[in-house]
């Protein structure tokens, strides 16, 4: 009877432990989920998204295009106006994020292609042509592959990682396990931001509808946000400025020599768009590769074969069957008011790159 008893102590003992173990590994994420979505903990709430948004596309059983990229086709593409000329029965999702390159949009090949999309629009640009060197590009590395291998599981570990260099291989969850530790890292700040809203009425969260903020999975405005993201407003750009601040920033950022000079190769954007293209081909998925608009003014200072390494990449992939290319970049079309500032479109800038791919988006529909 002493031994059952000391037994059955020891079966509750044991099972207060594991359920204290899985509460005290469950609250960091209920703590630090809803933070991370309001960039209460983040530079950029928006990379918390992408897996939600492919399981949504997984699920929307209709044709899907998926378009992914750097903030130039985050600011350029509005899903739903596309959406809305191409007709009933197709839906387009604008999942670029701020300074994307290939080598962080990699990490989602896998899931992007079990979502079954009929189309991948795949920005390359003369901006994601590198390799991350500098401090602020291997701090923006550190920070997508954490964010976005936090919100992964197993089924998204495929051939992409291989093109990791071992030195940023710690950055990348590969288990449950060190998920968690991942999430665990924002844990003190998430109590310090909880404890400035009830001691101070202070946060760094962006309110709902603003610039920066993003839904969460089951809010009314999931969907809609896949799709047309939120933009600036125009007031903030070019439009709003008066003429002194026109003057400084002609001076500074626009009426200057544009700084990228892309290589044709033997980048780690350039390893990682081969994965991406390869294995969307594969799988029979449509590639429309995107060059971004720039301002014209901005292009008049690029020096003579400057960006002949982004032409060079362009046509070698333009070659192969089953990819389509949407080149803005080089397109003369463009006007100065269509541009919030030098590489970034504003309303009238979206709606006009809206009316145009929506054509190349329907031939390609029509075929497959």
């Amino acid at each position: 009877m002493e031994t059952e008893s000391k037994n059955s102590l020891l079966l509750s003992v044991l099972i207060n432990l594991i359920v204290c173990l899985l509460i005290s590994t469950s609250i960091p994420s209920l703590l630090v989920e809803p933070l991370m979505r309001n960039q209460s903990l983040t530079t950029g709430s928006r990379y918390t998204i992408t897996v939600d948004a492919l399981n949504s596309i997984s699920d929307d059983g209709i044709d899907s295009v998926i378009a992914i990229g750097s903030s130039m086709t985050l600011k350029s593409l509005d899903g739903r106006c596309v959406g809305d000329n191409l007709g009933a029965g197709t839906n387009v999702y604008n999942l670029a994020h701020s300074a994307s390159k290939p080598y962080t949009d990699m990490q989602h090949i896998p899931r992007i292609i079990s979502s079954n999309p009929e189309i991948v629009m795949m920005e390359i640009s003369p901006d994601i042509l590198t390799s991350p060197s500098t401090l602020s590009s291997l701090e923006y590395i550190e920070l997508r592959y954490k964010i976005d291998s936090i919100y992964q599981d197993n089924s998204d570990l495929g051939d992409w990682l291989e093109l990791v260099p071992e030195e940023y291989q710690k950055w990348i969850a590969k288990n449950e396990f060190e998920r968690l530790q991942f999430r665990q890292e924002y844990f003190p700040s998430a109590i310090d931001q909880y404890l400035k809203r009830i001691l101070l009425n202070e946060t760094l969260g962006i309110e709902n509808g603003n610039f920066g903020w993003v839904p969460m999975q089951n809010d009314d405005e999931w969907i809609e946000y896949l799709q047309t993201p939120i933009f600036p407003n125009d007031k903030f750009g070019i439009e709003g400025f008066d003429d002194e601040k026109m003057k400084e920033y002609n001076e500074s950022k626009l009426h200057v020599k544009p700084w990228p000079k892309p290589n044709s190769n033997g980048t780690l954007s350039h390893d990682a768009l081969e994965y991406e293209i390869n294995s969307l081909l594969n799988a029979e998925i449509e590639i429309i590769i995107l060059t971004p608009p720039y301002h014209p003014e901005h292009l008049e200072y690029l020096e003579m074969n400057q960006w002949d390494g982004l032409n060079q990449t362009i046509e070698r992939y333009s070659q192969l069957p089953g990819i389509t290319v949407f080149d803005q970049t080089w397109d003369t079309n463009w006007d100065s008011d269509d541009f919030y500032d030098r590489n970034h479109l504003d309303d009238d800038g979206r709606l006009k790159y809206c009316n145009r791919i929506t054509p190349i988006i329907e031939q390609i529909l029509d075929r497959t």
